[in-house]
């Protein structure tokens, strides 16, 4: 299946591959609203993004409501709950839903199934089994690399995963790529530049050549980055190094 999120319409839509068949998934369309319960009761709020855990669950960033909210598929109804925010724009950690976000515009699933979003200047995380969430990066609106909170983002908006849960980050007013790894340092993730001089420019070339515009979201395949360079109106690519191996 390809899944669509519809944010003006409040909705997820859902199209069958093999048939081309659209059909309705979750969320009542045109209906703004805060509402759990299944596909015919259940509203959102602008979502804008959507991931799947190692069990097939959905998860949505219901943007306009400030929350994550869960969807399960137990096979005669598709169940929306509250997973991680209190409704409340803001910055605090702790509990999940007690815990403020914003700002929300993309997040990734790793292998253990903990979430990972970009929230306003941040990089947030909702733990595993989904009962705390914790800020992993990022505090304020500026540039530089670093570890956890010393590390500073503007506008990060989409994500990216790869097979050893390294997070790219596309840093869309910095107009640089970010990478971060090292998700359990007590010190907070790393976070490193990988491509974009921070110019305001289009150019292709080495990492300390190449420039952005906004690089706005990013998807990782066999590799490779692809950037959606959305004021050059280009996609771009970013080969990546591959993994040193250390013979025995």
């Amino acid at each position: 299946y390809l899944y669509v999120v519809e944010s003006n319409a409040h909705a997820i839509s859902r199209i069958n591959i093999s048939t081309g068949v659209l059909s309705r998934y979750v969320g009542l369309r045109y209906e703004q609203g805060d509402d759990n319960g299944n596909e015919t009761e259940a509203k959102f709020n602008r979502p804008t993004d959507i991931a799947f855990d190692s069990n097939n669950v959905m998860y949505v960033l219901d943007t306009d409501n400030t929350k994550i909210r869960k969807v399960e598929d137990n096979g005669t109804n598709r169940i929306v709950t509250d997973y991680a925010g209190n409704g409340n724009w803001g910055y605090r950690d702790g509990d999940a839903l007690e815990a403020e976000l914003s700002k929300m515009r993309s997040m990734v699933i790793d292998s253990n199934n903990n979430i990972y979003v970009t929230a306003d200047d941040r990089i947030r995380k909702v733990s595993a089994d989904g009962s705390t969430v914790s800020t992993i990066a990022g505090e304020w609106h500026d540039y530089a690399d670093g570890y956890g909170t010393n590390a500073k983002f503007r506008d990060p908006s989409g994500l990216a995963i790869d097979e050893d849960d390294n997070i790219y980050v596309g840093d869309a007013n910095n107009h640089r790529i970010r990478k971060i790894s090292d998700l359990s340092n007590a010190q907070g993730a790393k976070v490193e530049t990988i491509s974009g001089t921070g110019d305001y420019d289009y150019g292709d070339g080495t990492q300390d050549e190449a420039t952005y515009r906004q690089p706005r979201y990013v998807i990782y395949g066999s590799g490779a980055l692809y950037v959606v360079d959305t004021d050059d109106n280009r996609i771009r690519k970013v080969q990546l190094q591959p993994k040193m191996t250390i013979p025995a």
